[in-house]
């Protein structure tokens, strides 16, 4: 069975991992269209990578959704596909959708955080031709429950009965250097972040929390780790003494700073799943994540760390607190990341497009 991936975003270290952890016996072939001057230096020969459109493109939505269906027509010779995956709603959903009427090839559609947060919101034009990619979709994938109930509720339409959850992959380097032993720092505690320095990241917010509870008796250092897109909110962190910066750094480096934080606390104001989060437990190090957004009710609250409303200083720094109370609930966080090992999730993958598919080649 051949499965044909549409990635508009495969340039992603993630998919790297997703790629391999389906494609043993070269099953998938990867169509990933790139905007005029983004280079791609990986010559694997199940990618088709061009540099296919402009940046004007990006507001002519059906100028560049039709360059980047002629060249899937072109290259591929379509019969050969028993499914499509398309890896995001709106940029690579469309195509999918567009393939199916012509071919009758059935797809599956991933729900990503820019779907939700950027196209949603900003291209009320595309609402119809979004919810028509849900509506003819064989299934869907969300990465987390969370997302599934917003785009139920977004699009008014119920997705149970073909939505699949199925979580993004850690890499293999984190599982195979768990951290088993429990954190019990007496003196001064660190709070760590990992994720590039902007608004949607929110490393202020936390920033504002920690100074509330160092201004009522605590000793936490701030640990910030990653490249800074917004030199105005980079200049306000530092600020704060308690801060450390860091650029990002190899993973047998990083590896070590999770190990050495009490908790990982990334209340971005979107994110899709948010896989640091998982590096973080990997390390036994408990979290802090946004409410409602990707990794939100993976777990229940309050078995790896808490869920917080990224504009509530108040209740970030509560949540703080309540974790750095319960230190020992958190002694074993390790154990919760095997069932995210990219071997697992593939099968998942392989057995949906085999269920999906089998209609087709009949």
């Amino acid at each position: 069975m051949k499965t044909l991936q549409l990635c508009s975003i495969f340039g992603d270290a993630f998919f790297q991992n997703f790629i391999k952890s389906i494609n043993e016996n070269n099953e998938s072939e990867v169509f990933y269209p790139r905007k005029n001057g983004y280079t791609y230096n990986n010559n694997q020969a199940f990618v088709h990578s061009l540099e296919l459109y402009n940046g004007i493109d990006r507001y002519l939505y059906y100028t560049k959704q039709k360059k980047c269906i002629n060249e899937i027509e072109r290259y591929y010779k379509l019969n050969e596909f028993s499914i499509i995956h398309a890896h995001t709603l709106y940029t690579d959903g469309y195509q999918a959708y567009i393939l199916n009427k012509k071919y009758n090839i059935p797809y599956i559609v991933t729900v990503r955080s820019t779907d939700i947060n950027y196209f949603y919101k900003y291209r009320k034009d595309l609402y119809f031709i979004a919810k028509n990619i849900i509506n003819n979709a064989k299934g869907i994938v969300f990465l987390s429950k969370s997302y599934l109930t917003r785009t139920e509720k977004l699009f008014n339409i119920n997705l149970k009965s073909k939505s699949n959850i199925i979580t993004n992959g850690i890499d293999d380097f984190f599982i195979s250097n768990i951290y088993n032993k429990p954190k019990y720092n007496d003196n001064i505690k660190t709070i760590l972040t990992v994720g590039y320095i902007s608004k949607r990241k929110n490393q202020l917010k936390i920033c504002k929390a920690i100074n509330r509870l160092n201004k009522r008796g605590y000793s936490i250092k701030y640990v910030i780790i990653g490249k800074s897109l917004d030199k105005k909110i980079l200049r306000k962190i530092l600020n704060y003494s308690f801060v450390e910066y860091k650029e990002f750094m190899d993973k047998n480096t990083l590896i070590k700073e999770y190990r050495k934080a009490d908790i990982f606390a990334m209340a971005s104001l979107h994110e899709t799943f948010g896989l640091t989060y998982l590096e973080a437990l990997s390390q036994n190090t408990p979290v802090l994540y946004t409410k409602s957004e990707g990794f939100d009710q993976l777990f229940n609250d309050g078995e790896v760390g808490y869920s917080v409303n990224p504009l509530s200083t108040l209740d970030i720094s509560e949540k703080i607190e309540k974790i750095l109370q319960e230190k020992y609930r958190y002694d074993q966080v390790y154990l919760k990341v095997q069932q995210f090992e990219w071997q697992d999730i593939g099968r998942k993958y392989k057995l949906l497009y085999q269920n999906l598919g089998q209609a087709h080649d009949r």
